[in-house]
């Protein structure tokens, strides 16, 4: 909660001096929770986002969440009795959401299921089957043909590359000391993959009006205060 009175009210007036103070408090916070992930339930199936650096900018997204809780209906919203950490948090967690829907499957697959071999690296980028419509079943049947048909197609480093940063959930840098190679060659490796899928899937009539680009977009400069903050954080 904001237990100064003060604070509160110049949260909800949307007061710049709110903002900075609100930012500097926890803005390195919400940054670790970016980074480290959190789980969530969707069609009654727990499933996990594994961390910001999954395809998704966590400055970008710190940036954009502090953006939407001093927007007027957010503010109006917050009942000053829960924290306020637990607040921005939540939305946080709905942004992310809701940029994976705009991306669709694209980053489903970093939140799959932990795979207990290399057999179906894809289950988890697919809905359940359980309780959907024939139709869906069907398309699901197709996306998983399509998905073990590119990971067939994949040579042997890309496959290692998947199996220990997808299906394993590691970092960049941890997939790095495993394989034995650089960041900078995984980022390589992980934006061509990235590529070549969406082009198959378009060629096999998904996600034609895609586009790989966030709606929103990294604050070019932050008040001088907050980039200080910032690089203490990260």
């Amino acid at each position: 909660m904001l237990r100064d009175p003060q604070m509160l009210l110049s949260y909800r007036n949307g007061e710049e001096s709110a903002f900075l103070a609100l930012y500097e408090k926890y803005a390195c916070s919400l940054h670790r929770f970016l980074q480290s992930g959190f789980n969530f339930s969707s069609q009654g199936k727990m499933c996990r986002f594994r961390g910001a650096d999954n395809g998704l900018d966590a400055e970008s997204l710190v940036q954009e969440t502090f953006a939407r809780a001093f927007a007027k209906t957010t503010r109006e919203h917050y009942d000053g009795v829960r924290p306020f950490q637990t607040y921005l948090f939540s939305i946080a967690k709905n942004l992310v959401l809701r940029e994976s829907l705009q991306r669709n499957r694209m980053i489903s697959t970093e939140w799959m299921d932990e795979a207990e071999n290399g057999e179906s690296l894809f289950t988890g980028a697919l809905d359940s089957d359980i309780g959907i419509s024939p139709e869906k079943h069907v398309e699901n049947e197709q996306l998983k043909n399509i998905m073990q048909a590119f990971i067939n197609r994949l040579d042997a480093e890309e496959k290692a590359f998947f199996s220990i940063r997808f299906v394993q959930g590691l970092t960049q840098e941890s997939t790095a000391d495993r394989m034995g190679t650089t960041r900078a060659r995984i980022k390589l490796l992980e934006k061509n993959m990235r590529k070549r899928f969406l082009e198959t899937l378009r060629k096999n009539g998904y996600l034609t009006s895609y586009s790989p680009n966030p709606r929103w977009k990294r604050v070019e400069k932050l008040p001088y205060e907050l980039e200080t903050q910032r690089a203490a954080c990260w």
